[in-house]
């Protein structure tokens, strides 16, 4: 038996905040303080809120991992992770394939990923098409927070 789309709620999440250095190589870029603290914010959301994750479907980028091991520690610990190479250079159909190769029994999904995926997946899932203006607004840890930095990260 499948699980339907309405059976199951999936979080969509960008990174923390990233090092900006054009010296290292984009996959290796870390958090910044802030971004670990944008992290552990969000565990501690999902903890007060009741939403315990299943399962965690996590870009291999080392900023995605660690946004993945500072929301474990501030209480969204027991999810099973699955880091998933598919991830960085997905685009929304890419990143919906990813989805729908996780477990079907988990249903509350966590996917921890990138701009401008995360945001054309939410416009595509929000009215089928996607919308162009969705690409242009970045989404951080909490809805109308400007981080004041910019690229797709």
């Amino acid at each position: 038996m499948t699980t339907s789309a309405e059976d199951r709620t999936l979080l969509l999440l960008r990174h923390g905040e990233a090092v900006a250095d054009p010296m290292m190589r984009d996959r290796d870029r870390p958090l910044t303080d802030r971004g670990r603290a944008q992290a552990r914010a969000v565990g501690t959301w999902l903890r007060e809120h009741g939403l315990g994750c299943d399962l965690v479907l996590c870009s291999t980028t080392l900023r995605t991992r660690q946004t993945c091991e500072a929301i474990a520690a501030a209480g969204e610990c027991e999810a099973e992770v699955r880091h998933d190479d598919r991830i960085p250079g997905a685009d929304a159909h890419g990143l919906l394939d990813v989805i729908r190769d996780a477990d079907e029994s988990a249903q509350v999904v966590l996917v921890i990923g990138h701009n401008p995926t995360l945001p054309s997946t939410v416009s595509m899932l929000a009215d089928g098409a996607g919308a162009e203006d969705a690409h242009e607004d970045e989404l951080g840890a909490h809805a109308g927070e400007d981080h004041g930095q910019a690229g797709d990260g």
